[in-house]
């Protein structure tokens, strides 16, 4: 995949190999290091459960200032990444002949339905209350509790010493990168591909599930794309191979949504505390940063 992107790198895997296994071994141990190595990819590809994020990157290092053929510079990227979880197998599409996949797609009579009576009291609270609620219960375990560090947690800058670990990359792999937005339903379409140009050499997605961690609006376009692939009037426009991703939004990623939306919704009460907090000199911007909405709500919470 990465090679076909970059003609530069051809050959530069097979040097690798050749680099890993010396030219004076044996022949019984090339063959054998060979099998091993084989082997070790055969079992990445398929005992692993990978999920998967496509994400925009642009650069930051841009010219804003307009010259004679353009205003900007920046480079935007759609980029996908995937991260093994070892303890948990590959998630088969189909299980005892039910698709992980709603045929309807999304029913909202049916979520709301739910929402009411059987989650009631878990997505009305907050995430801070529902981890301690957890605890509480024996479900979750916290060493520590600090409400500073809980406050950051949504902050991704890489020094913070706590979130040095929980921010790790190790095992993160780079599924591919190329040069696009990320603002419609054709364009996720062309990101997906990233993923399935891999499984059309390895099949490590044949009859089994992609999580997608997804926010908006990367929920509904992929949503969007699974719905219309099943329309026989648009099938040949939509690769079958894309039923295998479902995107997923986690309680933290909703917990930021649900907090952001309420400080845009009431963005003129909480510039209002801002000031009288911070001094009236202060900026409260549209769409302050993560951390600063965490405080921002917990100073309105406890007054």
């Amino acid at each position: 995949m990465i090679e076909n992107i970059e003609p530069q790198l051809e050959g530069f895997f097979g040097e690798m190999v050749n680099a890993i296994i010396p030219t004076e071994c044996l022949a019984y141990s090339i063959n054998e290091a060979k099998r091993q190595l084989l082997d070790y990819v055969t079992k990445w590809q398929k005992n692993l459960f990978y999920v998967y994020n496509i994400d925009d990157y642009h650069s930051i290092h841009e010219n804003c200032r307009p010259d004679t053929t353009s205003t900007s510079t920046a480079k935007h990227f759609a980029t996908c990444v995937a991260k093994p979880v070892f303890e948990c197998p590959s998630v088969p599409l189909i299980f005892n002949g039910v698709s992980i996949h709603n045929p309807a797609n999304v029913e909202s009579p049916r979520i709301c339905w739910y929402l009411l009576k059987q989650y009631s009291g878990v997505f009305d609270i907050s995430y801070l209350d529902y981890q301690l609620l957890r605890v509480s219960q024996g479900h979750l375990i916290i060493t520590k509790y600090d409400q500073i560090d809980l406050l950051t947690i949504h902050s991704y800058t890489n020094n913070i010493i706590e979130r040095k670990e929980k921010r790790s990359m190790n095992g993160l792999k780079l599924v591919g990168f190329k040069e696009q937005h990320l603002h419609s339903l054709q364009d996720y379409v062309s990101a997906l591909n990233m993923i399935l140009l891999v499984n059309n050499k390895t099949n490590h997605l044949t009859g089994y599930v992609a999580p997608i961690v997804a926010d908006w609006p990367r929920q509904i376009f992929i949503r969007k794309a699974l719905h219309m692939q099943t329309l026989p009037n648009l099938q040949n426009y939509f690769p079958r191979e894309l039923e295998a991703f479902l995107p997923m939004l986690g309680p933290l990623h909703l917990s930021l949504n649900s907090r952001e939306q309420v400080l845009i919704i009431y963005h003129s009460f909480f510039e209002k505390l801002f000031h009288f907090v911070f001094g009236e000199r202060k900026k409260l911007a549209k769409k302050p940063r993560s951390w600063r909405i965490n405080l921002i709500l917990e100073l309105t919470r406890n007054g």
